[in-house]
């Protein structure tokens, strides 16, 4: 990649990585905040939602704004129908939730559910003046405008939240909080004025509408099989079980959700500008695993040694339960953050249909192992995590390392020293917590800065030019 490409990249990841750090600061503080206010049935009934709001917004027109961001070139007319295009589908699907929302309570025996779905439909008339103004954006490298937009809806959202749940309105707190930040970034987007009209016109859309459909049948794939626990968990467990389950997953897989989308949405564009050349796909593949592991990994490791006394202590005694979930999934998460990262470089070679391989895996052994595991509630679904996604992975890296063309010895070298470094720190913080008298947040707090402490000094003896690589994406001149 040329020193202009990796500089356009660089600015595209600061951009969009400052915008979610800013808003991400103010959403932590009010989602700890909410979490403590909130019964763990609240978020049983969301995610019990969530399984076909999930599924319906992968049809809304993901996939054919990925299409945008890949293709070569697009005509203005072509951004117009594409825009006609999702305003249709997403019409359809928002009629579609409303009609299914009676059966869908009825398969939960959860009558609530269908209130919550009935509010959420109303999401899809926005969603198109979103996707396609910041597809276009993201197809520039232009990930500040996106960035500051996000930025509102998260600040808006985020207090409208914890207002309603400061109001003791229970769920709707959490159903506001999807709501009103669509509502704000639609409204920025379009008060722009670079939103095109639309066209309902459609047939010259032939290539990108291949593409777009190829990827979107990809994520119903994986969507089926990472919510099959919700599904299974829904019918055989309490709402209870299911809020504790499901913010145990929220917690586990919060590095995840917050750092790789961000250099996900990146890397697709920068690969999808050099996938004529192998090697430079390789290289910022092996790049992001670097940087991934170096972050994450810490975190799950030290999530895992320190939950018994930092999740009650945070959360309220109310999550107490939620300790031995969330410890059994921080250890799947690793592998999960860096399978993430197989999607974007597979895709943006042509190969979209790698990673349905991939989901068609996962469909055939995540359900199986969830089934199994709802019998010994929250905590035997965590469990399924932690013994059956290993096998997934494996499968999964296979596959998709033959693609990009980086061996498996060279994946796993580009984490190891993050994968030592965490388990060094998990060492120690464990012994403090057998050696010292402290309990509670004291208790946590000491084991969180002696880790992070230990294993930016275990990086700085043992990987110094990882951690000299980690700085130099914000300081390129850094040294250590």
């Amino acid at each position: 990649m040329s020193q202009t490409a990796s500089g356009r990249v660089r600015q595209a990841l600061l951009w969009r990585a400052g915008g979610q750090a800013a808003a991400q600061l103010l959403l932590w503080a009010s989602t700890f905040l909410v979490i403590r206010l909130l019964a763990p049935a609240d978020y049983g009934l969301v995610a019990m939602a969530a399984v076909i709001t999930g599924f319906l917004a992968l049809l809304s027109g993901q996939g054919f704004t990925a299409a945008l961001v890949q293709a070569r070139s697009v005509a203005p007319g072509d951004i117009r129908r594409f825009l006609g295009l999702l305003i249709a589908i997403n019409l359809v699907l928002g009629l579609l939730q409303l009609a299914a929302a009676p059966a869908v309570a009825a398969y939960y025996a959860t009558p609530a559910v269908a209130h919550l779905l009935g509010v959420q439909a109303f999401a899809y008339l926005l969603i198109p003046w979103i996707a396609v103004p910041a597809a276009l954006a993201q197809r520039d490298l232009d990930f500040r405008t996106p960035a500051l937009i996000d930025l509102a809806g998260s600040v808006v959202g985020a207090l409208s939240t914890l207002a309603l749940a400061l109001a003791h309105q229970g769920v709707w707190a959490l159903i506001a909080g999807q709501m009103i930040p669509l509502a704000v970034r639609a409204l920025l987007w379009t008060a722009r004025g670079r939103t095109p009209l639309p066209s309902f016109r459609l047939g010259a859309l032939g290539n990108l509408l291949h593409f777009g459909g190829a990827v979107t049948l990809n994520g119903i794939v994986w969507f089926l099989y990472a919510q099959a626990d919700i599904v299974i968990a829904g019918r055989r467990l309490s709402a209870h079980e299911v809020g504790l389950y499901s913010t145990a997953l929220f917690l586990a897989a919060l590095p995840v959700a917050k750092l790789i989308p961000i250099l996900n949405e990146v890397g697709f564009s920068a690969y999808a500008r050099i996938a004529h050349d192998r090697a430079a796909v390789q290289a910022g593949f092996l790049k992001a695993a670097r940087l991934v592991s170096l972050v994450t990994f810490p975190i799950f490791v030290g999530l895992a040694a320190t939950a018994p006394p930092l999740l009650p202590a945070l959360l309220g005694t109310q999550w107490t339960q939620a300790v031995a979930p969330v410890r059994l999934l921080a250890l799947a998460m690793p592998l999960y953050a860096i399978a993430n990262l197989f999607g974007p470089a597979v895709n943006a070679l042509g190969r979209p249909r790698v990673q349905l391989g991939n989901a068609l895996i996962g469909l055939a052994i995540m359900p199986v192992a969830f089934w199994l595991g709802s019998a010994h509630g929250a905590t035997g679904i965590a469990a399924a995590w932690a013994l059956a996604y290993p096998l997934l992975f494996a499968a999964s890296a296979a596959r998709s390392l033959n693609v990009i063309g980086a061996s498996p010895r060279a994946l796993a070298a580009a984490v190891a020293p993050a994968a030592l470094a965490s388990l060094a720190m998990a060492a120690a913080v464990l012994g403090l917590a057998q050696l010292l008298p402290l309990t509670g947040i004291a208790l946590a707090a000491l084991q969180i800065a002696a880790g992070a402490l230990l294993y930016v000094a275990t990086l700085r003896l043992a990987f110094p030019a990882r951690l000299r690589e980690a700085i130099g994406l914000v300081r390129p001149q850094a040294a250590i």
